[in-house]
């Protein structure tokens, strides 16, 4: 009779008596400690099995605006938590979660609110270890998130979102499993997948970010750039690796990839986008926090347009994308006030002024020193001295392919417009901070772009097939740049004169500004450059000569010129091989030697076929 009536008060104690507690005094400790209203619906416990149940939980704040609900919330406890010490979980499970955050207009987070009013009421328990703590399975269901950001004025809905975790635990040596899924209402899903450890604390998995829509998010760039993303989608993909013991973090992520599809940008209030981008592709990216290296398996971007449009004042618009910070206000010195001893104890204060006199001193005297010493050397330190450890990217591979540029300059009138396409660039690049500066070398540089035109209003003063080079490379410690070869093919000048003898052209380009600023007189000199290229090639070259000043009027036709092994070294030798030919007839080649410090040729000359008279058509 006395074990049943002592199971029987368990059960009617468990059964009944905690479902009532929680129901009545959560609301009650919700109201008091966390200043917030809170409302429940049924409660029930098992008090054989430990299992707990709990539906329609609303947590509110004071004035009734929704903060967090749980549709239903399953709690099983094990029993097994007396013999292990430790608060052990068979399961617990959250169905149809909802979170509210807001934003209010003043930039008020209601989140960051309930933090707040969480750390007020926070005990110091700094000397308490880690709970012990065994979670065997968590799941949440059917999550949402409602984001609403008056501030920024953007606004969206995430969900369903999941997240299930297994075998957590905060005991020694001990892993867990978790898996999370989101999809937002704008666009996009989020999964993460991985593995971790609380003791010690570690873990692994996959970040990984589709489609995730840009243009609403883009409402978070108004506070850092007059921009506007129009069109797009973000892809990522972030496998990671982090551990922390003994005080030392490592952290890297390891074939982490990154895409944006159908990027489309303007700037604020125009009516046309600057920036188009088919695809902006970074892959194969390895980051190691512990030996701060960064390596970037390739950088791709294909199919895009970019138009840059400099106004009458001279001022570029990409030049004025970011919004400035606002200036720092200095703040006044503090006073600090001289404080008397009263007269009745003037001795007292004497001595211990004395005595306070010497122990500054003491204490001073080496202080002051070193201080001098540090500002001493300071200077000259910061000069030679290199940072601690250097971050050293390496980018093994950059390409962009299919690439339009339009730009306008609106200083001259008709405006200057400048239009290439097909632009291609690849290039191999590592670079690395020193104490004498920025590490960068480039290889393997290969570059081309077709279609150039410069016009100004009727004008085309150039046209140019295609421009490019090969074999690039630069190495900005040594000063060194070099071209394996770079071409110039298919152009066309127009070579008009005015009844002055001035050539038209000169008049469709801007005016040189007198505002640049002179080089500082106590700048260190630096090491000079020094470039070559290999060969350089005109191919195909055509040009209309009509002089109002003379009457003559010309066509060349077929001008191609080949220079060999050009560089800063003027006392160099520079060979060359040419031929040109006038459409009216006659055909000019020369071909040799030419020393550019000097002036002197070493040339091989012939003309045939020279139309003497001048020609009189159009």
């Amino acid at each position: 009779m006395g074990v049943a009536g002592a199971v029987g008060v368990y059960a009617l104690a468990g059964g009944w008596l905690l479902p009532y507690a929680i129901k009545s005094q959560l609301p009650k400790f919700v109201e008091t400690e966390l200043e917030r209203k809170a409302s429940i619906g049924e409660v029930s416990f098992n008090p054989f099995t430990l299992r707990l149940a709990v539906q329609q939980f609303q947590l509110t704040e004071a004035n009734g605006a929704p903060l967090f609900g749980v549709g239903g919330l399953e709690v099983e406890m094990q029993w097994r938590s007396l013999l292990r010490r430790a608060w052990s979980f068979a399961d617990i499970r959250i169905v149809a979660p909802t979170v509210q955050l807001a934003i209010a207009p003043d930039g008020k987070f209601n989140i960051a609110e309930f933090v707040e009013t969480l750390n007020k009421r926070k005990h110091d328990d700094s000397d308490s270890g880690m709970p012990r703590l065994i979670i065997e399975h968590f799941a949440l269901e059917q999550g949402k998130v409602d984001m609403r950001d008056r501030h920024a004025g953007y606004s969206d809905t995430y969900t369903p979102i999941a997240f299930t975790l297994n075998n957590l635990s905060t005991l020694p040596d001990e892993n867990g499993d978790y898996t999370l899924s989101a999809d937002a209402g704008l666009g996009g899903k989020l999964r993460w997948k991985g593995t971790n450890a609380l003791n010690p604390i570690g873990g692994s998995g996959v970040l990984t970010l589709d489609a995730v829509a840009l243009p609403g998010v883009s409402t978070y760039l108004k506070s850092f750039a007059r921009v506007a993303v129009v069109d797009g989608r973000l892809s990522a993909k972030l496998p990671y690796k982090f551990a922390y013991k003994d005080g030392q973090l490592e952290a890297n992520l390891s074939g982490a990839g990154l895409a944006l599809n159908d990027l489309v940008v303007k700037r604020d209030g125009a009516a046309e986008a600057f920036v188009k981008l088919k695809l902006f592709d970074v892959s194969d990216v390895g980051v190691d926090l512990l030996k701060r290296t960064v390596t970037v398996g390739g950088l791709h971007v294909s199919g895009g347009t970019l138009a840059v449009r400099r106004d009458a004042k001279g001022e570029l618009d990409v030049a004025n994308l970011m919004v400035p910070a606002a200036p720092a206000q200095a703040k006044p010195a503090p006073m600090v006030a001289a404080k008397h001893a009263p007269a009745t104890s003037a001795g007292a204060a004497s001595t211990a002024a004395a005595k306070s006199t010497s122990a500054i001193a003491a204490t001073s005297a080496p202080a002051a020193a070193k201080s001098a010493s540090t500002v001493a050397t300071t200077p000259a330190a910061a000069a030679k001295s290199a940072p601690a450890s250097n971050w050293k990217v390496q980018l093994k591979q950059l390409a962009l392919d299919d690439i339009a540029v339009a730009a306008v300059d609106e200083t001259v009138s008709p405006a200057l417009k400048f239009n290439a396409d097909k632009l291609k660039l690849s290039l191999q690049m590592q670079a690395e901070p020193t104490a004498e500066g920025l590490k960068l070398n480039i290889a393997d540089a290969v570059f081309s772009v077709d279609n150039l035109a410069l016009s100004s209003g009727a004008m085309t003063p150039l046209k140019l097939a295609q421009l490019g080079f090969e074999g690039g490379e630069i190495d900005l410690a040594a000063h060194r740049a070099s071209l394996g070869r770079l071409h110039f093919d298919g152009g066309q000048l127009d070579l008009s004169r005015d009844s002055k003898g001035r050539f038209l052209f000169l008049d469709t380009f801007p005016k040189a500004g007198s505002g640049a600023q002179p080089a500082a007189k106590d700048a260190p000199a630096s090491a000079p450059w020094t470039a070559n290229i290999k060969t350089v090639e005109f191919n195909k070259f055509g040009a209309r000569y009509d002089d109002a000043s003379s009457g003559i009027k010309g066509n060349l036709q077929d001008f191609n010129l080949k220079l060999t092994d050009a560089s800063t070294d003027l006392k160099k030798p520079l060979a060359f091989d040419g031929a040109v030919a006038l459409r009216e007839g006659g055909q000019l080649t020369a071909k040799g030697k030419v020393v550019p410090s000097t002036g002197a040729v070493d040339t091989d000359l012939k003309l045939t076929k020279l139309a003497i008279a001048p020609s009189t058509s159009s």
